[in-house]
């Protein structure tokens, strides 16, 4: 792919790239520290001792929350990067199209564009 179209996906779309990552990221964190207090929590289960354990539950709930709240926060970054930037993708290969000749379209098959609108970009969306 050449870069000029790769800078067309990422090209306004720096936000919802950059808020994706962060998201990731966050989300990533909250499994490590639910992992970390499930742990504990089982461990008072298993060797009950001075601690309560709602001293550890209240803030694992707050984890599973954030963790959902994160999990959307991605769907909905990765949502909206993949739509806009594949919007952007269809409009650059449009206005190139648009610029050639006559005389140079004619000369090419025009199945080839029909594959490029249709499945090329398809394909580039399913797999980004």
């Amino acid at each position: 792919m050449k870069k000029e179209y790769i800078h067309a996906i990422f090209e306004k779309n720096h936000i919802s790239f950059i808020s994706g990552i962060i998201c990731t990221f966050l989300r990533s964190l909250m499994y490590v520290i639910n992992s970390y207090l499930f742990g504990v929590i089982l461990d008072m289960i298993i060797n009950p001792g001075e601690q309560s354990i709602w001293s550890v539950v209240i803030p694992c709930e707050v984890t599973v929350l954030l963790s959902f709240f994160f999990n959307l926060s991605v769907y909905y970054c990765k949502s909206r990067f993949i739509h806009k930037g594949i919007r952007q993708l269809k409009d650059t290969i449009y206005s190139k199209l648009t610029k050639k000749s006559f005389r140079a379209f004619s000369k090419e098959n025009t199945a080839r564009y029909l594959s490029l609108f249709s499945n090329d970009i398809k394909s580039i969306e399913d797999n980004f």
